[in-house]
């Protein structure tokens, strides 16, 4: 017992300071050696009872001072975490007001981008058209390689524009990839997958890695959208990110009360269903 008490005694000449940490102590320490200090009193009282001076009522009432303080600690630790939670709270919540206000400018300026280009199109092909006029009559045809001469993927087809017997060169001339060929080509190179990743094991990690990756990229933003409801308690999602989770495949199942609007949706790997509120959507 002795022994026990050398241990939980505090060292050195003079009293620490309360919420003083020493070295190598973690933010919990100075709670810890407040407790040993009531706890010391406890193994002294033991120990004077052992020794035949002491009297078991006082180990007692020693051992609630000890219960109480533990207690008392403990209030003060949850109130301490239950402070920082909500001011990360706040600060999440500030970061994802503005991540939405960065993605919506991001829309709004490529918007504009666009229309600025549509713009600029129209106005380069006004000026051809006022240009161009004098030689005939306005034409424009489509120009296509021929099925027979495609030899794989897609056949390319060109826009020609004609002011009579004058070719004109279209801004910006189009090149579209039509459907002719896309289902050969896509199994070929699903064959091409399976045999590298067969035939060459780095090729193999590095494709998994890559997959796992963009999966969990692609979770994380749904799981952003995410949050619970503590007067309802119940896991809501933002009914915008069901179509994303959707269309990304992360949906393990999903029922649907149509009478009440509602909808609940799991996340594969998640054992949380989510509640949607389809009324807003």
């Amino acid at each position: 017992m002795a022994a026990v008490l050398e241990k939980v005694r505090p060292k050195g000449k003079g009293e620490e300071k309360e919420g003083t940490l020493r070295k190598n102590d973690h933010e919990f320490s100075d709670y810890t050696r407040r407790l040993l200090q009531v706890v010391s009193r406890l193994l002294r009282r033991v120990e004077k009872v052992r020794n035949g001076n002491g009297d078991v009522k006082e180990v007692g009432n020693v051992l609630k001072a000890v219960k109480m303080k533990k207690e008392e600690l403990q209030g003060q630790i949850m109130r301490r975490l239950f402070t920082e939670v909500m001011v990360l709270k706040r600060e999440k919540e500030g970061l994802d007001k503005r991540a939405d206000e960065i993605f919506d400018k991001a829309l709004k300026v490529g918007r504009e981008k666009q229309n600025l280009a549509a713009e600029k199109l129209y106005h380069k092909s006004f000026k051809i058209r006022r240009r161009m006029k004098k030689y005939g009559g306005e034409k424009r045809f489509v120009v296509k390689t021929p099925e027979d001469e495609v030899i794989k993927g897609f056949p390319e087809v060109e826009m020609k524009w004609m002011f009579g017997d004058k070719e004109v060169v279209v801004p910006k001339a189009i090149s579209l990839h039509l459907y002719h060929g896309w289902k050969k080509w896509r199994e070929e190179a699903k064959a091409d997958i399976k045999r590298n990743l067969l035939e060459d094991a780095d090729f193999g990690k590095q494709y998994v890695a890559e997959r796992q990756e963009r999966i969990l990229l692609d979770r994380d933003r749904v799981v952003a959208k995410t949050w619970y409801n503590e007067e309802k308690s119940r896991w809501e999602m933002d009914p915008m990110a069901v179509p994303y989770a959707v269309s990304k495949k992360l949906v393990e199942h999903a029922r649907i009360r149509h009478d009440w609007a509602m909808m609940y949706i799991a996340l594969k790997g998640d054992d949380k269903e989510y509640f949607v509120d389809i009324k807003v959507t």
